[in-house]
């Protein structure tokens, strides 16, 4: 079977200039020969995006900075399209397409053209793998007709590309990367650093689909307050991962609740997307927690579909992990030894004036001089 991604393999992604989104429209078009070079205009610049540059555009760092942009294409140039979404592939199917990258720099720069498989990041949204990571999915079933492309200024070409589904692919959501990216060397280094495009590649292989996210590995911990009147913190960690098949979003709620029916809960942000076999790790604090001993902390997280993905099977059911932790209430119990020593002290005290009390009217009566009211007592 194909291996997928792990989101903690590897090297994570490096910056993207990319909007790095799901489309359910399907594309393939006929390969050819890479295109001849196309003269392009500079754009100007709009009330909505001062560098003039699309999503899918480097930001200008600098007079004479090199600036260039990648798109979805057909043989002509760009299509419309931001990113590149294929459904219903058998094991063993081939799509082609093309890819446009335009200078948009006045001098003449060299692209390094290449594909990449696409990770979940740490923050639980998709990127691509490193240049040196080695594709084992998306990325390494993708051909290109040229590895590197220098493009004149203002100009633009339209690379052909092919991908290859493999006959042993996993049924389910597979995700990858077209890259065009130039180096740049570190001013007063010897070191070089890459700056480059994606434009993500979704495929969805024919086959069952499972839709399903899973809790794991919850862990807990206790932050209490010096206020004996005052709740403390507990932070509650856990794994995410995705143990279906295709790409999901997922809300996530957090609780903890104690024997006295209180219940602080705190809801985290929800996954952008997580690839299938991922996982993200997530640490949730709540705040306003009675040190009550015995608490329980719940984590709940429910699949949602993807609103750009096509449709998963449903319906989708929650995961859920209820954990114990332990929370000594020592404010409360250093205030009660507090409270219990100055009631002792108050109690010898008052016993210790009436017997003093006693004690004087007992002399003075045997000296015959207690007073009356001393005699009525």
């Amino acid at each position: 079977m194909t291996n997928r991604r792990r989101a903690n393999r590897g090297r994570y992604l490096v910056p993207v200039v990319a909007v790095f989104l799901a489309s359910t429209a399907p594309a393939a078009v006929a390969a050819a020969a890479a295109r001849p070079p196309v003269p392009v205009a500079a754009p100007a610049p709009s009330p909505s995006s001062p560098s003039g540059q699309s999503p899918q555009s480097t930001p200008p760092s600098g007079e004479g900075a090199t600036r260039w942009s990648v798109a979805p294409a057909n043989a002509k140039g760009p299509d419309g399209r931001t990113r590149f979404s294929y459904e219903g592939l058998r094991p063993g199917a081939v799509v082609s397409d093309f890819v446009s990258i335009t200078n948009l720099s006045t001098v003449p720069v060299t692209f390094r053209v290449y594909a990449a498989d696409g990770i979940t990041t740490p923050e639980g949204s998709i990127g691509v793998a490193t240049a040196d990571v080695k594709p084992t999915d998306v990325g390494a079933w993708t051909r290109l007709g040229h590895g590197s492309l220098r493009v004149p200024p203002r100009t633009r070409v339209v690379e052909p590309f092919t991908i290859t589904v493999p006959t042993n692919a996993t049924p389910g959501d597979h995700v990858g990367g077209v890259i065009a990216s130039i180096t740049q060397a570190v001013a007063g280094t010897q070191v070089g650093r890459e700056s480059r495009i994606a434009v993500a590649a979704y495929l969805r292989v024919a086959g069952p689909l499972t839709a399903a996210l899973g809790v794991e590995a919850v862990s807990t911990s206790y932050h209490g307050t010096a206020n004996p009147f005052g709740g403390g913190s507990a932070t509650i960690a856990y794994t995410v991962r995705n143990t279906g098949n295709v790409r999901l979003s997922g809300t996530q709620a957090v609780s903890v609740t104690s024997p006295l029916g209180t219940e602080a809960v705190t809801t985290p942000a929800t996954l952008e997307q997580l690839l299938p076999g991922d996982s993200v790790r997530v640490t949730a604090r709540l705040a306003g927690v009675l040190p009550a001993g015995p608490l329980k902390a719940h984590v709940t997280v429910t699949p949602v579909q993807v609103p750009t993905a096509p449709a998963v099977p449903e319906p989708l059911q929650p995961s859920a992990q209820t954990v114990g932790l332990w929370a000594t209430p020592w404010p409360q119990l250093v205030l009660l030894l507090v409270l219990a020593a100055f009631s002792a002290g108050l109690w010898q005290w008052m016993s210790w004036s009436r017997r003093r009390f006693d004690t004087r009217i007992a002399e003075a009566e045997a000296r015959g001089i207690a007073r009356p009211w001393a005699a009525s007592r």
